[in-house]
C-alpha cells in the first residue's frame, strides 16, 4: 500500500521554526530563502542559470510575462487549451492578449506539428506573437533540447510552465533558452506552502527579483523603485516548509515510484492512459486518464480505493 504522499509534519518543522525564531527575520530574502536556493541550484547543478523564489508558481509566470512585455511589442502570447486555468490569468494579468493552441495528443503538450499547423491557419498574426507557454501535463518532463529549438525557430520566447515537475528536471535545464517556471502548492510531488520558483538567465535576474517585490531595485543602496512591481515573495515559512519537504526527498520519490508501480503493473492502465506516457519513469502523483477513452469511473474508483490513491479531476472540462 501507499500512504498519502503530504506536506512535512509539525516535529520535522519545528527545527526549522526555531532558525526563524533565532535569526528574527520572518519575512522574505531572509536566511532560510537562501538555504533553500542553494539546494536547489545544487540539486539541478545550475551554473549558467539563476534562481527566484516566489510566492505561488503563479506569480511566478506573470513575473516572467511581464519580462516579456518590456523585450517585445508585440500582442499576442500562445497557450495551450490543456492547461490550468493561471496560464490565461497571467497572459491578461500581464498584459497581453491569449491565443488558444492544440497539444500533441500523443505527448499530451504542444509541439513544433501543432505550432506549424497553428501557423497555416493563421500567418498574418505570426509577426505579432510575443510568447508562448509550453506547459507540462502534470510533472511529464519535456526534453529542454526540443524547447530550445522551437526557441530557434519560431523566434519569441518561450516559457515552460513545469509546475509540477520539479523533482523531474535536471541538469540539462542550465543549457534552456526559455523560462522555466516551478509551483510547491500541496498537490504537487515537493509541496512548500503555495510557493513558486523561476529558473531564467542571469541578465533577467535584477528585474525578475524586482518585480516580486513591487519593482524595487536591491542592487543599488537607496532601493530606488525600478519597475511596475507586485508582492510575490517566498517567506522564511514557505522556506521552512520546503527545507523540511526537500530532507524528504528521497521518502516522497520512493512513495511516487510505489505509486508508478502500482499503476503499470496492477491497473489495467492500457484502457485508460497513453501508453507513451509510461515510457518515461517520471515522478508524479497523478494518474492521466485521456478524455476521449469511455472509462467507467465508478469501477476505476474501487480499484484505486484498495491503494489509498484519490480519484480526482485537477483541471476543467
Amino acid at each position: 500500500m501507499i500512504k498519502n504522499i503530504k506536506l512535512a509534519e509539525t516535529k520535522s518543522l519545528v527545527k526549522y521554526l526555531k532558525k526563524i525564531d533565532k535569526n528574527q527575520y520572518y519575512s522574505n530574502f531572509g536566511p532560510l530563502y537562501y538555504d533553500v536556493k542553494k539546494k536547489i541550484l545544487n540539486y539541478l547543478s545550475l551554473k549558467k542559470k539563476k534562481i527566484i523564489l516566489t510566492s505561488s508558481g503563479h506569480t511566478a509566470l506573470v513575473s516572467c510575462l511581464h519580462k516579456i512585455k518590456t523585450l517585445s511589442k508585440k500582442k499576442y502570447v500562445l497557450i495551450p487549451s490543456f492547461g490550468f486555468y493561471s496560464n490565461i490569468s497571467a497572459v491578461i494579468e500581464a498584459g497581453f492578449e491569449p491565443i488558444f493552441i492544440d497539444i500533441n495528443m500523443n505527448k499530451m503538450h504542444t509541439t513544433e506539428k501543432e505550432l506549424n499547423e497553428f501557423f497555416k491557419v493563421n500567418s498574418s498574426i505570426r509577426k505579432n506573437i510575443a510568447g508562448c507557454l509550453i506547459v507540462s501535463p502534470f510533472g511529464k518532463p519535456i526534453k529542454v533540447e526540443l524547447l530550445n529549438s522551437l526557441v530557434e525557430k519560431f523566434k519569441f520566447h518561450f516559457i515552460y510552465d513545469a509546475a509540477n515537475a520539479l523533482l523531474n528536471l535536471d541538469k540539462s535545464i542550465d543549457k534552456s533558452n526559455f523560462f522555466t517556471i516551478c509551483s510547491f502548492h500541496p498537490t504537487k510531488t515537493l509541496g512548500a506552502n503555495e510557493s513558486g520558483l523561476i529558473i531564467t538567465d542571469k541578465k533577467f535576474y535584477d528585474y525578475l527579483k524586482s518585480i516580486i517585490n513591487f519593482g524595487i531595485d536591491d542592487t543599488k543602496p537607496l532601493r530606488d523603485i525600478k519597475n511596475i512591481g507586485f508582492n510575490g515573495k517566498f517567506s522564511e515559512y514557505d522556506a521552512a516548509i520546503f527545507l523540511a519537504n526537500f530532507k524528504n526527498k528521497k521518502i516522497i520519490e520512493k512513495k511516487l515510484s510505489i505509486l508508478n508501480k502500482i499503476i503499470k503493473k496492477d491497473l489495467n492502465y492500457e484502457n485508460l492512459i497513453n501508453k507513451e506516457d509510461f515510457n518515461q519513469n517520471f515522478l508524479r502523483n497523478l494518474l492521466i486518464i485521456i478524455p476521449k477513452i469511455n472509462v467507467d469511473l465508478f469501477a476505476l474508483n474501487k480499484q484505486l480505493v484498495k491503494y489509498k490513491v484519490n480519484l480526482i479531476k485537477p483541471w476543467s472540462h
